[in-house]
């Protein structure tokens, strides 16, 4: 039986947060594969260098952890201090950054650029 146009089974629509049929195939199927192959993803995970694994970890970020909006966390300013700390992190490592400059040479040339 058909609905008169405008108006449909549900008047209220589709409740907010609720999946589509395809969306929730999608997740089921990756989740099976990530349960399926979670020890050969260790052990890639773990030849992956300092700044591949920072990279993973920032890219499953979306998927595991809800969107901050800027109204729950404004955005901070970090300080110069702040920002050799994070370049520093791993020491004198190399990371996988364009010509695979050390996170040390990458500061020195932020330093001249300033």
């Amino acid at each position: 039986m058909a609905f008169e146009t405008g108006k449909s089974g549900n008047p209220d629509g589709r409740p907010k947060g609720s999946r589509n049929r395809i969306t929730t195939e999608l997740h089921d199927r990756i989740g099976e594969f990530l349960h399926n192959n979670m020890d050969s993803l260790q052990e890639t995970y773990d030849r992956l260098s300092p700044g591949e694994k920072l990279k993973f970890i920032v890219g499953l970020l979306p998927y595991v952890m809800p969107k901050i909006r800027e109204a729950e966390s404004p955005v901070k300013v970090l300080e110069k201090s702040e920002i050799y700390n994070l370049i520093n992190l791993h020491g004198d490592s190399r990371c996988n950054m364009p010509g695979n400059q050390s996170a040390l040479s990458i500061r020195h040339n932020w330093d001249e650029n300033r």
